[in-house]
């Protein structure tokens, strides 16, 4: 069983897209699937990379995802 199998990282994000790809890009070598939560005011564009999923929420807190 794979750490893909077992591990989902959740990255959540407030005003922060300027760092979002970079984040992206540090994490996507493991083996896992990766969820962005991002709860800023505009929508951040992301590249598109399997296993990234983004949610963008924009009235709705970290602490409540």
């Amino acid at each position: 069983m794979s750490l893909r199998d077992k591990f989902t990282l959740i990255i959540t994000v407030h005003g922060r897209k300027q760092h979002i790809n970079s984040m992206i890009k540090y994490y996507s070598d493991l083996d896992c699937d990766i969820v962005i939560l991002d709860s800023s005011k505009q929508r951040t564009h992301i590249d598109n990379i399997d296993r990234v999923d983004y949610v963008f929420e924009p009235d709705n807190p970290s602490y409540n995802k």
